[in-house]
């Protein structure tokens, strides 16, 4: 099926892990990019809730999250998350880091795109880069040449007008 008719929800991913979505042309492909960058040394599950919280508060809330099993991602601040927000949560298996696609492609880009190219002197700075700069306002070519913080300031639909909004 192409990703335009592609379920919503649990469905779709099924459809992901059996192979069964055609992503056709880049442009068919739902954008990849960080709706929020947390830059530190470590991340509680209390912290990723938290920052989670304040993405739905901008961005609106997805039906899932898929996530690998990071111990920030598997902890009880997470559980109380999902339970309190009711949003699905989906863990990878283990060791099969293309169920999740499309985050690993992003980790990809910023690495090539923004980690590879700077030498940080301080945690400081690597945040006042990623998170400021790498994240809001330089063009990424997953969003069709716009940065992030334009392409968040469009509406829902045009955002992602081949698919559905995860």
């Amino acid at each position: 099926m192409k990703w335009a008719e592609a379920p919503a929800g649990p469905q779709l991913l099924e459809a992901l892990n059996a192979g069964a979505v055609d992503f056709g042309n880049a442009g068919e492909a739902p954008p990849i990019f960080a709706p929020a960058a947390m830059v530190d040394t470590s991340l509680s599950g209390a912290r990723v809730a938290r920052e989670l919280d304040e993405v739905i508060a901008r961005r609106g809330r997805p039906c899932m999250i898929v996530s690998d099993n990071g111990t920030e991602l598997v902890s009880r601040a997470i559980l109380g998350f999902c339970e309190e927000t009711a949003i699905e949560w989906h863990d990878i298996a283990p060791g099969k880091p293309i169920q999740n696609a499309f985050v690993e492609s992003f980790n990809d880009r910023l690495r090539d795109e923004c980690l590879n190219e700077h030498a940080f002197s301080s945690l400081v700075e690597a945040r006042r880069i990623i998170e400021a700069g790498y994240n809001t306002v330089r063009p990424h070519t997953s969003l069709g040449g716009l940065s992030p913080s334009m392409f968040a300031s469009r509406s829902h639909e045009d955002q992602n007008p081949a698919g559905p909004n995860l």
